[in-house]
């Protein structure tokens, strides 16, 4: 069976869930698919009306001839009775007139000879209609499969055009969900960057090889470093004049899970010059499902 323009439609669907744009092309071509087949339905009832008209044409100029046929034979009934009555006449009449019969006789047979020949014609063009009458019938009997094939896909597109409008309701659904979530996550990270902000503490994310994930503005206002300058560098390389060795260790067994909080105490100096007495609070935590766990620096500082 060859393939379909709309045999596609569920890879397109498959691949285009949650993209709006794409969900309005596929309604596009559904609407164009469904239009190309109302159009070859149309196309197929004219062609299968059209066919009807030749047949009963063809139906009539058959019943002309079968007609003519029949008025040829009673013609040729009646030259046969006449040529009778012809050779019983001339047995009767003198040399003459028998002559002159004879002729009427010959022209009579040699007509009546055309007169089987075009019947045996007839005979052979109502066997040629006939054949052709059943191509026809067998054509039309195509069309109707043609146009109820036709049917059931149109049904079919139907039915899948259905499924795809409660799809992109349930999908239009789930985006107001996702959109509602995300606002209120939004909020709330708007709120916990406000609060972190207000506490004047320094936030420190790292990942679970103790890469920078996350650097708060307190930070840069201790050690005068951007938080794009560190993302993606290894903490410990970092000159913040922290005690090493202590932080290393701390750090070690959070990510080896040998414990779930360290805290330290330590002197630093900060971009300004000043010392300053640091409380930093070590914890393991999971980052997300995809990162795995981390660790979270919280640095509470003092001059």
């Amino acid at each position: 069976m060859n393939a379909q323009p709309w045999d596609n439609v569920n890879d397109t669907f498959n691949t285009s869930f949650g993209n709006p744009l794409v969900e309005q092309e596929i309604g596009e071509l559904l609407s164009v698919l469904l239009a190309e087949l109302e159009g070859q339905k149309q196309r197929l009832l004219l062609e299968n009306q059209e066919l009807l008209l030749e047949n009963q044409e063809q139906r009539l100029e058959i019943q002309a001839l079968l007609l003519e046929n029949a008025k040829l034979r009673n013609g040729q009934q009646q030259q046969d009775l006449a040529l009778k009555e012809a050779t019983t006449l001339v047995q009767g009449l003198d040399g003459s007139t028998s002559t002159h019969l004879y002729s009427d006789n010959e022209n009579l047979r040699v007509a009546n000879e055309s007169l089987r020949s075009r019947n045996e014609q007839l005979s052979l063009d109502n066997h040629g209609l006939n054949i052709s009458d059943q191509t026809l019938n067998t054509s039309n009997d195509n069309l109707r499969l043609s146009y109820e094939s036709l049917r059931c896909d149109n049904t079919e597109l139907r039915c899948t055009n259905e499924e795809l409008q409660y799809s992109n309701k349930q999908l239009n659904r789930y985006a107001e969900v996702l959109s509602r979530s995300f606002k209120t996550l939004s909020e709330r990270s708007q709120l916990l960057e406000s609060i972190l902000l207000n506490l004047q503490l320094g936030i420190i994310v790292l990942d679970s090889q103790l890469q920078v994930l996350k650097w708060n503005s307190q930070c840069l206002e201790l050690w005068g470093l951007d938080e794009r300058e560190v993302k993606g560098q290894a903490f410990l390389s970092l000159n913040l004049d922290l005690p090493t060795e202590p932080l290393q260790a701390a750090l070690d067994s959070l990510v080896n899970a040998q414990s779930q909080s360290q805290k330290l105490v330590s002197k630093t100096t900060n971009r300004r010059g000043e010392i300053m007495q640091c409380e930093i609070v070590c914890t393991r935590f999971t980052i997300s499902a995809r990162q795995g766990e981390g660790v979270l620096l919280i640095i509470k500082h003092s001059i």
